[in-house]
């Protein structure tokens, strides 16, 4: 063939081909760009979001209360919007814009989930009758969070037992419902509480039976893995932290003034114990100066003295909370409330700081061990092998009503499934999450292997199985119905999590948000989700949360030389370590600060930072996080499997020992106390 026969196919046929699928693989280079710009775009501003709702809550004493977590949570939907915009700036975007292309978000909390999204349908409240505005569907699409849903199963075989029990991100369960005891009558039960495996804690001296009353400070011992080569004993702890506070007080002309407590140039350390998510710091520099005083007959010169350095919340009673880094005293029907959670009742002995010891984790096990044997029995006949896994119950009505609390109290039996389609696949019948395939079908009865404390536990895979199945209904209801409001003809479709996603949502605080419909040339269309735990908050104590270190703080000022704190599954410090360690929460390691307002307009006021636990993170097991080898499961019983040290030998490691009996009973300890210490909105709930 002539060479211009070839310079003529070429120019005819190849440079045409090759032109376009060099713009055809130019277009796919980009929407790959666009797709990890939008993931990351996306990725930030759930960070965003997650962030502001961490410093609203951790600095908020009212987070406890329904309104204030609505209103936390909107802030945090706020700040991801306003995230999301800024970086879409360039696109031209609006807030407004991009809200069309959000069509769900989830806030998982401790005990359920707000689901954020689209609605039309406004309902109105005439007497006992909920009044939908059909009218309202035609042009008034809103977004807002839908009702709040626990996570929540319904269990009834029709002729012995019809419960429901409300799940947490823990082992604190709420049972209510019918049942029939041994005589065939119909029970009822309402009860909440840790779900344990009891049988193997003891209580007291001679490790009897569970008291009948909590007892006093000498013989609040627990045993746990009693009689068995692992058992540990808790007692009470002293606990402590460096604090820097504001005093209000009235100055000599009747205006508030505001002053660093003692004026202190350090953070100064006090000691506290836990009541319901609050800390109450024992005051025994205040207390000592004002013995002082009345043996010397100055106490009421000293009680009134305008300038002296102490705040006008003032009672006699030295023990203060903290708000918004001012100290607030208690009185004396406070004081009378929270006692039972202080190591000893001679006021004496409690303020001069003797025994003024938090024993949260000995009531921790006390209730935990009186509920579990108490509901046992009844939760003993729940088989899910005769009611298919038992009937997820969601709390969104038909008609999804919007008002906050109205239905939330209402279980409404719903079908439970996954099947739904996969991202971009369209293909029915794909499942994210498989359900467990449990050893027993009767996964509230305990065993050895069946410890509800356990992450392994038939009990806590199911607990897992429930909250999943809750979540996905709802959102694959939030999101393929979100078609029917926007104006796109894009097919809004749930995505697929991956398993170790669905893990860290069912175990932590999470907000997960979802991005679908912009487009990225080529006719292709993003859709992306993001999945964020909150790993800051004092809502409640994962088994991840809790850091170990060597108690040897107690001086006032902060310590010459800096305590290192562990990862209480590293190996180094169970190696290495004999005793006198105590656990905190990871929030008690952050920065923290208070502010000092300005004396007159012109003063902008300071503020000044300081740190509760002034340690250093160890390196070894919380910055290069090489030696995080022990299983949280291994800490709470004490010892490594055999199949497990298996495996390490096949894949060349070394065999492991049983983690330190100290770290394990710091690390049990702090948990069982940050537990003891919680506030749970159903804890009024009780059998007897």
């Amino acid at each position: 063939m002539k060479i211009q026969n070839l310079a003529v196919i070429f120019v005819i046929i190849i440079l045409p081909i090759s032109i376009v699928l060099s713009t055809y693989t130019g277009k796919l280079i980009n929407v790959v760009k666009a797709q990890a710009d939008y993931d990351k775009l996306l990725m930030n501003s759930t960070y965003d979001a997650i962030r502001a709702y961490q410093m609203n809550t951790l600095n908020d004493n009212y987070d406890q209360v329904s309104n204030a977590k609505v209103r936390d949570i909107n802030a945090s939907i706020n700040s991801f919007f306003n995230s999301l915009a800024a970086g879409m700036s360039w696109g031209g975007y609006t807030k407004r814009e991009l809200i069309d292309y959000v069509p769900a978000m989830l806030y998982t909390l401790y005990d359920g989930y707000y689901v954020y999204s689209a609605y039309d349908n406004i309902v109105k409240i005439n007497g006992s009758n909920l009044e939908f505005n059909e009218q309202s569907k035609l042009n008034n699409k809103q977004y807002g969070l839908k009702p709040f849903c626990y996570y929540s199963c319904t269990y009834s075989d029709d002729s012995t037992y019809n419960i429901v029990i409300n799940y947490t991100l823990d082992n604190y369960i709420t049972v209510t419902g019918r049942y029939k005891d041994d005589n065939g009558n119909w029970q009822d039960i309402a009860a909440s509480g840790y779900y344990i495996k009891y049988d193997r804690i003891k209580f007291g001296n001679d490790k009897g039976n569970i008291p009948s009353s909590i007892p006093n400070l000498n013989d609040k011992k627990v045993f746990k893995n009693e009689g068995a080569d692992n058992e540990i004993m808790i007692t009470p702890e002293k606990l402590g932290e460096y604090i820097k506070t504001v005093d209000t007080r009235k100055s000599d002309s009747g205006n508030t003034t505001y002053q660093l407590s003692y004026t202190q140039d350090k953070p100064k350390y006090y000691q506290y114990i836990m009541y319901k998510n609050s800390k109450y710091y024992l005051d025994v520099y205040s207390y000592q100066e004002y013995q002082e005083a009345v043996l010397e007959g100055r106490a009421t010169e000293w009680t009134n003295n305008a300038k002296r350095d102490i705040s006008d919340s003032w009672t006699g009673i030295p023990i203060f909370h903290l708000d918004k880094g001012r100290r607030v005293y208690i009185n004396r029907d406070m004081f009378d409330t929270i006692k039972q959670f202080i190591g000893a009742y001679d006021e004496g002995r409690i303020y001069s700081g003797e025994d003024f010891l938090d024993v949260n984790n000995y009531n921790y096990y006390y209730n935990a061990v009186k509920f579990s044997r108490d509901v046992a029995d009844v939760l003993s006949k729940i088989n899910l092998g005769t009611n298919s896994n038992g009937i997820i119950a969601n709390q969104e009505a038909e008609k999804e009503a919007d008002v906050e609390n109205l239905i939330q109290n209402t279980v409404i039996k719903t079908r439970s499934y996954h099947q739904r389609y996969a991202s971009g696949s369209g293909d029915k019948g794909v499942e994210s999450h498989i359900k467990t395939t449990y050893d027993t079908s009767y996964v509230f009865k305990t065993s050895e292997d069946n410890d509800p404390e356990l992450e392994s536990s038939s009990f806590n895979q199911h607990r897992m199985d429930v909250i999943i199945s809750s979540i996905e209904n709802s959102l694959m209801n939030a999101i393929s119905n979100y078609s029917n409001y926007s104006k796109s003809t894009y097919e809004y479709m749930m995505p697929m999590l991956h398993e170790d996603e669905w893990d860290r949502i069912c175990n932590n605080l999470t907000v997960v948000s979802f991005m679908q419909g912009l487009t990225m040339q080529n006719y292709k269309y993003y859709s992306g989700y993001a999945v964020v735990a909150n790993t800051k908050t004092k809502d409640f104590a994962s088994k991840d949360s809790i850091y170990v270190q060597d108690n040897n703080a107690e001086n006032i000022y902060y310590p010459n030389s800096s305590t290192e704190y562990h990862n209480p599954r590293c190996t180094e410090f169970n190696k290495s370590n004999s005793g006198n360690i105590i656990g905190y929460k990871t929030i008690d390691y952050m920065r923290q600060d208070v502010y000092l307002p300005g004396k007159n307009a012109s003063d902008d006021g300071t503020t000044y930072y300081y740190y509760l636990q002034p340690g250093q993170a160890a390196y070894e097991c919380n910055v290069g996080q090489n030696n995080n080898i022990y299983t949280t499961d291994e800490l709470l019983t004490g010892k490594v499997s055999e199949s497990r040290n298996k495996e390490r030998e096949e894949l060349g490691s070394t065999k492991l020992d049983n983690p330190n009996s100290e770290v394990r009973k710091a690390y049990i300890s702090a948990l069982a106390r940050e537990k003891g210490a919680k506030y749970n909105r159903y804890d009024y709930l009780n059998l007897k």
